[in-house]
């Protein structure tokens, strides 16, 4: 099947000596075999703080709202709530990075979908290089297990899914405070139940403006 994306962030931030803050809203549309499928749209929020020169922490809140668009895929609309805390060290003399993020979240069902509601929790592995002034790589790998709350009636038991990403790109910053990253992300899920395993590998370029 082939699909594609559109996303969208806005937000606002606010610095003051150790301390960011970070507020914004998102939003998105999804098709699949070039037919309208899913709209999302939610709110998030990051703040972080520099512990030393070289260690941050930080805490990230999100909700975000899933919406499919064909009548017949309206069930499986959800809510998902999630929260994140992550720990990010300067290495090389500030040329590179490398994190660890663990979160936990719910995918809460809002139409009576077959599996019910979804908590989970995951991590994530970060890892940045500077390549030179304006070019920065970048690397992450993540895993996340979820239990539906519901017995799936298809096969009368509770589905268990786990999904690895990995992720590889490049940040360049072309022109004060623009810049543009491309990345490709590969997707493995696994599952319990072999309908739902699958494998899916996307393409994107991003474009950020500062101010």
């Amino acid at each position: 099947a082939d699909f594609s994306a559109l996303d969208a962030r806005a937000g606002v931030g606010y610095s003051e000596g150790a301390t960011n803050v970070r507020i914004g809203v998102n939003g998105g549309r999804y098709w699949l075999d070039h037919e309208k499928t899913r709209d999302s749209f939610g709110l998030n929020a990051d703040y972080r703080y520099l512990l030393t020169r070289h260690d941050q922490l930080s805490v990230n809140a999100g909700a975000t709202r899933f919406l499919f668009i064909p009548e017949s895929f309206k069930v499986n609309n959800f809510d998902l709530y999630q929260m994140a805390v992550g720990w990010l060290r300067g290495a090389a003399d500030g040329r590179g990075a490398f994190g660890l993020t663990v979160l936990a979240g719910r995918e809460k069902a809002m139409n009576g979908r077959a599996d019910g509601d979804k908590p989970f929790l995951g991590a994530r592995l970060t890892a940045q290089t500077a390549l030179s002034e304006r070019v920065v790589a970048f690397f992450l790998g993540g895993l996340q297990r979820g239990k539906y709350s519901e017995v799936n009636a298809l096969f009368d038991t509770k589905r268990v899914d786990s999904v690895y990403d990995l992720t590889a790109g490049v940040t360049w910053s072309f022109a004060k405070s623009w810049s543009l990253r491309p990345q490709v992300v590969y997707y493995k899920n696994k599952s319990n139940l072999p309908l739902f395993e699958y494998e899916r590998t996307d393409a994107s370029i991003n474009l950020r403006l500062d101010f």
